[in-house]
């Protein structure tokens, strides 16, 4: 009888337990979801910067950073995505606990993207706005309200786009969503052929820098980062091309050395036609 009451009372004391440990948890996780503001879980980016944003003293994680900055009461870092599922984990830190959330990110510049993202429009969330305008609109520039926070678009890069007016966002992007409401070929004539598909669906954005640039013809990066968002690096590296000891930018010869980024006449959209490609550089 007294065996029978004994194991009843530590049944319930698990029980008990058990019960306060998901009371606990859901109350630790309520927590850290509020002090955690940007971005949503499971978002979609078609850039791949993106500015985590928590109230909270500090924010740590593996995963590789560009910048991490406090600006009370929120701490601010920047990370730079790669092309697909992103899986970040945080340890948030406030009034001396820590508190770890994974944060699963997804980037795809392209729009023929089929992951498991939701499309995060960040124009469209007016709270987030009212939240950030408390601290980014304290100096308003009087001609462009956008200049306020993409303080990186004012025009002042090496190579411009002449096209693009830093007081006149609008006549690009529609003003609440910031949607893109122009096409390239409004203005560039597209090309016939055999396209790559980048430039035959108006995704230029994938390449090019519509506001301007550190490089020439206002490309975002690099030629070799740019062709190896779609293109793995691992099978594009010197000596892996199926041409061996291609591309070596160590003696100049870059991918679009071969191969034209818009499109071509010619199989693997060649520069020029098989029977005198090679003749181009060796004897």
């Amino acid at each position: 009888m007294s065996a029978s009451l004994s194991s009843k009372r530590d049944l319930w004391k698990m029980k008990k337990t058990l019960f306060l440990f998901i009371i606990g948890f859901i109350v630790f996780s309520l927590f850290a979801f509020d002090i955690f503001l940007f971005p949503p879980n499971k978002s979609l980016f078609k850039f791949s910067r993106v500015v985590i944003i928590a109230e909270a003293n500090d924010i740590q994680t593996s995963f590789p950073i560009i910048r991490a900055f406090q600006s009370k009461p929120y701490f601010h870092m920047i990370i730079s995505l790669k092309p697909g599922k992103n899986k970040i984990p945080l340890i948030i830190l406030k009034n001396g606990k820590a508190y770890r959330k994974t944060l699963i990110l997804h980037y795809y510049p392209s729009n023929n993207y089929h992951g498991d993202g939701k499309k995060y429009q960040f124009h469209e969330n007016e709270e987030i706005q009212s939240l950030c305008s408390q601290c980014h609109m304290t100096n308003k520039i009087k001609n462009n309200f956008c200049l306020n926070c993409h303080v990186d678009k004012k025009g002042d890069t090496p190579y411009k786009h002449e096209a693009f007016d830093p007081n006149d966002c609008t006549a690009c992007h529609e003003e609440k969503t910031q949607e893109i409401t122009v096409s390239c070929y409004d203005c560039h004539e597209q090309k016939p052929g055999r396209l790559h598909s980048p430039y035959a669906n108006n995704e230029c954005l994938l390449c090019h820098d519509p506001h301007g640039s550190s490089q020439k013809s206002l490309l975002l990066s690099d030629i070799r980062s740019l062709c190896t968002q779609c293109h793995l690096n691992e099978n594009y590296q010197e000596f892996l091309h199926p041409v061996q000891r291609h591309p070596m930018e160590s003696k100049n010869i870059f991918c679009t050395t071969c191969h034209n980024a818009h499109g071509s006449p010619f199989s693997f959209y060649f520069q020029y036609a098989p029977e005198v490609f090679c003749g181009k550089c060796h004897d």
